[in-house]
Parts: structure tokens; sequence; C-alpha cells
């Protein structure tokens, strides 16, 4: 069985950190903090689609592995909380002196960042497409619009090759570098 590249369910990265002061966030959490934290500083107002952009470049340079980069997708997508405030974004807000509907939309744009990277890696098996396929759907719309298309239609492709039983093809949804 082909080793899954984008999760990893053994993964020590998303547990909390033990230590004699008490119980510390994850890794994953401290680089969502470190994100959101440059992203409050590198993006200004208004908002557009490239605004992911430089929060982009910044995750780039953390030179992380796609499961590492999927868990920090995943944590930003849980942070935008499918429309719903979540407690800890109250602190957060006060933290980053923004409104809540600014919070949101930095929260967006990180989202989208990371997301823009990870689907530059190619799958390795179909367990992995489906791992892809998952934080995909998960917050639709999310791809910059200059993605969107391109990605479906690889998507479709391995979806077409399943359907009528061909092996799987490892195809790269995005050329490197595709979502700049």
């Amino acid at each position: 069985m082909t080793a899954r590249t984008y999760y990893d369910a053994d993964s020590t990265e998303g547990r909390p950190t033990w230590t004699p002061a008490g119980i510390g966030p994850s890794k994953v959490a401290e680089r969502v903090d470190r994100v959101m934290a440059h992203a409050f500083k590198s993006m200004g107002l208004p908002f557009d689609d490239r605004s992911h952009l430089p929060v982009r470049r910044y995750i780039a340079r953390m030179k992380l592995t796609p499961a590492q980069l999927a868990m920090l997708v995943r944590l930003l997508g849980n942070s935008y909380a499918g429309g719903h405030q979540i407690p800890a974004d109250d602190d957060r807000c006060e933290r980053y002196d923004c409104t809540y509907s600014e919070y949101r939309r930095v929260v967006f744009y990180a989202y989208r960042a990371a997301l823009s990277l990870l689907v530059e890696t190619a799958p390795r098996s179909r367990l992995d497409l489906d791992d892809l396929l998952e934080t995909l759907m998960a917050w639709p719309g999310a791809l910059p619009p200059n993605l969107q298309d391109s990605i479906a239609s690889v998507i479709g492709a391995h979806v077409a090759d399943t359907i009528a039983g061909r092996p799987f093809k490892r195809r790269a949804l995005v050329a490197h570098g595709g979502a700049r």
C-alpha cells in the first residue's frame, strides 16, 4: 500500500506539547499563529484576489512537508469554522486589533495561500487524492480563481480513470509555482 502524502494520522505535529510549565500548543498551532501574525503584518486593506501572495511566499519559506502543509491548511480552515465564531477568535481579534469580519477575511487569504501551495504536490495514490479532494471540498471557492478550472479538470481525469478501471497516474494538479 502506498503511503499517504497529504495526511499522516500518526504525526505528532498536531498534538499538544507537554512541558514542565504545562500543556503547550502543538507545532502546527504555533505555525498557524506565525502565519496569521505575518498575514496581519503583510496584508493591507482592501483585499483582492491576490492578497494571499505575500502569505504564500512566507509559508513557502517554511519548507513544510506535504503532510505538515495539509495540517496547516486544515487548522486554518478550522479557524474559519464554517462561518461560526469560535471562542478563541475573540482573543485573536483583540490581539490583532481587528473586527471579527476582518479576522475572517485574513484567515481566508491565509488559507488560500496554504491551499495554493498544497495543490502543487502531486498525489501519489488514490488515497492521497481522496484526502486532497476532501480538503478542497471543505471550503468551496477558496482556491485562487486562476487555478480552479485546471485543478477541476485534472481531478476529473483521475475520476474518469477510476471509473474506467485504469491504473492511477501520478499527475500534478498544477505546475509548481502555478498559484502565483
